[in-house]
């Protein structure tokens, strides 16, 4: 069934554990998935112990960045990272800590909207090491003031909308170099949500070695677009599913690429650990 290179779990926004996230794929026939949560590499050594009991699955670990490129929020796959990186670390501290301050942000407009929840209780009705904008949905919904998160996203939670509340912003240079110095590989995800093509290419031009081409949302007319767009600048074609279990529509598998692509991302790996090593 190919690879699935783009996963969450419970450590984030997701509603499966890791352990359950490589179970299900073993379970549907994949032959790889990457956990990629948002701003978080929490889960990436329960998932990668977990994958060493299926000699034939690989497991890819990763991450998912946020970014913004002239007020377009961005989003940045980083495969193969060393998620032992000390500077990874720091920085993705960083961004737990500006998500915490956002949520009490956010958490503070609500209540002055009439929509009554407590930060205390966003904290300790998630298993998630890191906190966001879905998890505030989530508990507005489970406190019966919308109906479901998307109502909750939608009436609050956007931009325009009464609790919104911006995030400290990182350029896409910025976030990409975080993911080359952990020794990773920078991958656009979902270029669907960006304005429009020629935004898209000025975004590909800042240093990635991919693009997210399989994708849920992505008609056929544009993943052709786009893996014409791919070959032309000699980017990596991937692709994965989105998968947050329960709380959206993609399925784990829904979106995937033969297992070549992680056997290209695995090559290029290995080239740039190579090229680093003789530097050093």
């Amino acid at each position: 069934m190919g690879a699935d290179l783009h996963v969450h779990t419970t450590v984030s926004d997701g509603t499966l554990d890791p352990t359950q996230c490589i179970k299900m794929a073993i379970s549907l026939g994949l032959e790889a998935i990457s956990i990629t949560d948002h701003d978080t590499i929490g889960g990436l050594e329960e998932a990668a112990q977990e994958a060493l009991k299926y000699p034939e699955f690989t497991f890819v670990p990763g991450v998912e960045l946020s970014a913004d490129y002239f007020g377009m929020e961005v989003h940045i796959l980083g495969y193969y990272i060393d998620y032992k990186s000390r500077s990874l670390r720091d920085f993705l501290q960083e961004m737990k800590l500006d998500r915490e301050e956002r949520c009490k942000k956010i958490v503070k407009k609500l209540n002055s909207i009439g929509v009554n929840i407590l930060y205390e209780n966003l904290k300790n009705n998630t298993e998630a090491s890191i906190i966001g904008r879905s998890h505030i949905a989530q508990l507005i919904v489970k406190s019966g003031y919308e109906a479901s998160i998307q109502d909750a996203f939608e009436k609050y939670l956007v931009k325009g909308r009464p609790a919104y509340v911006p995030r400290k912003k990182v350029t896409p240079v910025q976030a990409i170099e975080v993911i080359n110095q952990a020794q990773g590989l920078a991958v656009l995800a979902h270029p669907i949500f960006i304005g429009n093509r020629k935004q898209i290419i000025n975004v590909l031009e800042q240093g990635f070695i991919g693009v997210e081409v399989e994708y849920p949302n992505q008609s056929q007319e544009f993943k052709t677009w786009l893996n014409l767009k791919a070959q032309e600048m000699g980017l990596i074609a991937t692709g994965g599913s989105d998968f947050h279990g329960d709380i959206k529509k993609a399925r784990l598998g829904e979106s995937t690429v033969g297992l070549s692509i992680v056997k290209d991302l695995q090559k290029l790996k290995g080239e740039r650990d190579n090229a680093i090593f003789k530097k050093d």
